[in-house]
């Protein structure tokens, strides 16, 4: 089990630009075959074998193809249906491959830049100093022994009500070792001391921890949405200060 002792969340810093995005894109490639596994229990997808049965109803009305024998069929159907699973598992992975490229073309592509993050003043050491957040958005991340574990970010326009959480995630290797609360609560701590800002975020039906982990900490959830037809919904949440 790995050591989460010696827990530290702290601002980015560009020396942990190629952790970050690798653990990024590792960690949302992950949901793929999860939101999969997910499914293949769907009562919803029953559809999908039931059209695939409908030339075995009729081949044994005497409608389709009289002359192949039925276990021909039978082996023809049977292939279809795992040549239509397959198509999806596929389907799924792009989508979700999709969308981390455009997060890495867009807020990853350059994190300082984006999140308004600056070095420390002259004379304190750009590459050792702590780099600051100039405004209410900020980008963390988490680091254990040296390595780079986890990463949240906060993301507010100047004209905006409300503060978006975004980019959570950890490492398979550090899942269910507080990680991810600790950097809520940083995130928190940070929103309240910024004019006590509410904080808006969204996440998937394929991240059930994360969804237990919003609530638990007093998310309420807003809405919801279909982003894979029948397979994952993203879910939308807020935190007001009380």
């Amino acid at each position: 089990m790995p050591d989460t002792s010696s827990v530290l969340v702290r601002t980015y810093h560009p020396r942990d630009n190629t952790a970050v995005l690798s653990l990024f894109s590792i960690g949302i490639m992950e949901l793929a075959p999860i939101a999969f596994r997910q499914q293949l229990t769907n009562p919803r997808l029953f559809f999908i074998p039931l059209i695939l049965s409908q030339p075995l109803l009729l081949y044994y009305s005497g409608y389709l193809l009289p002359d192949v024998a039925w276990w021909q069929f039978v082996a023809g159907w049977v292939a279809g249906c795992a040549m239509s699973v397959e198509a999806f598992r596929r389907w799924i992975r792009r989508d979700i491959s999709r969308y981390v490229g455009m997060s890495l073309r867009t807020d990853l592509r350059d994190i300082p830049a984006y999140y308004g993050l600056s070095p420390p003043p002259e004379g304190e050491g750009k590459d050792d100093g702590a780099w600051q957040a100039k405004g209410i958005s900020n980008f963390w991340v988490c680091e254990i022994g040296g390595e780079v574990v986890g990463c949240v970010a906060l993301d507010h326009a100047p004209s905006s009500p409300t503060a978006e959480l975004r980019r959570m995630t950890v490492s398979s290797s550090y899942r269910r070792r507080g990680i991810g609360n600790a950097m809520l609560s940083n995130l928190k701590i940070w929103a309240r001391e910024h004019n006590s800002i509410p904080v808006v975020l969204s996440t998937t039906t394929a991240q059930q921890p994360a969804l237990e982990m919003y609530r638990r900490a007093g998310w309420r959830e807003t809405g919801r949405k279909s982003i894979l037809p029948l397979v994952m919904y993203e879910i939308y949440y807020r935190l007001d200060w009380k």
